[in-house]
């Protein structure tokens, strides 16, 4: 089973919404960041950014921490 968790929430002063967790989901619409893929393991860190409505998600990003 996939586990994906938020431990970190912050409101940016532009109200867009910062999510930081981990996941042990490889399709994580993540790209162009840090670390755009999985690197398996138990689980990785990720970082998203989303819109203020919580409708788009504008960037993501595994930190690759397992």
């Amino acid at each position: 089973d996939e586990i994906i968790s938020a431990g970190c929430l912050a409101i940016a002063p532009s109200s867009e919404i910062i999510v930081a967790g981990q996941t042990s989901s490889s399709d994580l619409p993540a790209g162009g960041g840090y670390a755009p893929g999985y690197s398996g393991g138990t689980c990785d860190g990720y970082v998203a950014k989303l819109d203020a409505g919580l409708t788009t998600l504008l960037a993501a990003t595994y930190l690759q921490i397992s």
